[in-house]
């Protein structure tokens, strides 16, 4: 019996013993779970404007390049870099601002020209075209500013003069607002225009449908 005990208290002391000199277990935290990566937010464009059916690019003209309206052209030569285009894909020039032909000393002179196209219209005494503007009124010219640089009047300091083939009793005279005379043939005030640049020239007819080279018997001549 006493081995017995001797044995058991021996067996209970080694316990104790091995149980002393093992390692504490160490509390362990878990490791942070990792926060997950935010994914940075997708680049944003502006907004893409929707096209129904595509832009549509249309031709417009107007009398003499002026306004804030459709066929305005406010935008023209801004600059000097800012031009409105033609339908050749060119930048279209305004007419150069050029003076207007001094009023001839002792009276204008007013001719007839003649082309296979338009027939017999009226000239000055230089062979270069005289235009009349539908939107005057009888002996009064509504054409200034831009509009008078593209069409510069026909002016006189005297009584006109009827050369061959015009008929002197349809002449006329109104005063500007500058005070300047211009003449006028059949009631409808006479004008150059700009981009006419030799004698017989006609690039001013039928413009805008409002100008028209001018017959011996003062009505327009519309084109053939």
């Amino acid at each position: 019996m006493k081995t017995a005990r001797f044995i058991l208290s021996a067996l209970a002391g080694l316990m104790l013993l091995l149980s002393a000199c093992s390692p504490q277990a160490v509390a362990t935290t878990a490791p942070p779970t990792a926060m997950p990566a935010t994914q940075a937010p997708a680049a944003t464009s502006a907004p893409a404007v929707p096209v129904t059916g595509g832009q549509v690019v249309s031709l417009g003209k107007n009398d003499a390049l002026g306004s804030l309206a459709p066929g305005d052209v406010v935008g023209q030569d801004v600059g000097s870099v800012w031009f409105v285009i033609s339908p050749s894909g060119d930048k279209v020039e305004s007419a150069q601002a050029t003076e207007a032909p001094a009023a001839a000393s002792g009276g204008a002179t007013v001719n007839l020209g003649k082309n296979d196209t338009l027939g017999s219209f009226l000239v000055d005494d230089k062979g270069m075209t005289l235009y009349l503007f539908t939107k005057d009124t009888p002996n009064t010219s509504v054409c200034y500013d831009k509009c008078a640089t593209a069409w510069p009047p026909l002016l006189t300091t005297g009584d006109p003069v009827a050369g061959d083939g015009v008929d002197a009793s349809k002449f006329g005279t109104t005063t500007r607002t500058d005070g300047s005379v211009q003449v006028t043939y059949n009631g409808w005030p006479l004008y150059y225009y700009a981009k006419d640049k030799a004698p017989g020239d006609v690039v001013g007819q039928e413009v805008g449908g409002v100008w028209y080279v001018v017959s011996a018997a003062g009505d327009k001549v519309t084109t053939p």
